[in-house]
């Protein structure tokens, strides 16, 4: 009974360390997911930015002939 009882002591002290690392490791997930969808914005604007140019130039090479 005594092994039990001090198991659960053992347990409720234990309590707030858990409560703490769920804690950091959902914002670290979520801070990982959040640098990743940035990091795929800015690829595709980039990429966008590009294609947008070279129509651009198209356009112009077009025209001036």
């Amino acid at each position: 009974m005594i092994y039990f009882r001090k198991m659960t002591e053992t347990n409720v002290g234990l309590f707030p360390v858990a409560i703490f690392v769920s804690i950091v490791l959902t914002l670290s997930i979520g801070g990982i997911l959040h640098a990743r969808e940035i990091t795929k914005q800015t690829y595709f604007t980039e990429f966008r930015a590009a294609n947008e140019l070279e129509y651009a130039n198209i356009k112009q090479a077009r025209r001036l002939k």
